[in-house]
């Protein structure tokens, strides 16, 4: 597998340690292992492993998303993990439809929980206040 190659792609060291170390604080998680600076496969006790594609991309759109899902068609996910990171619509529905959800660092500690459906479908609980305020 060759490396991934996004002009916006801002991922650092600093950024790839704090994931691990937050990740790993997860009480779930057993273990991460590195396959790629990219990709990581994390394991969980009594769910399956979740394979992560990381980046950190200011607005993540559509023509990056089509870019990471080529790269690793074996990804669960894709998490964004930059502070002051924006996706855009299209991007987390492309994402969605190819069964790879599109996280902040944020949501995938929560998505962590859960298997099946539930991970690949979790919305924050900031989301889900944010769309029954809309709705309500």
């Amino acid at each position: 597998m060759s490396e991934l190659d996004l002009a916006s792609d801002e991922l650092e060291y600093s950024g790839i340690q704090a994931f691990r170390k937050i990740v790993s604080r997860h009480k779930k998680v057993t273990d991460i292992e590195t396959v790629s600076r990219h990709v990581y496969v994390i394991k969980r006790m009594k769910l399956p492993e979740v394979r992560i594609i990381l980046v950190n991309v200011y607005i993540l759109g559509t023509t990056d998303v089509c870019d990471i899902l080529a790269f690793d068609k074996s990804g669960d996910c894709i998490v964004n993990m930059g502070s002051w990171a924006s996706v855009t619509s299209d991007a987390v529905r492309i994402c969605k439809e190819a069964g790879a959800p599109l996280f902040s660092l944020a949501e995938l500690m929560g998505a962590l929980n859960y298997g099946g459906s539930g991970f690949l479908n979790y919305v924050s609980p900031k989301a889900r206040d944010a769309e029954d305020r809309s709705t309500g």
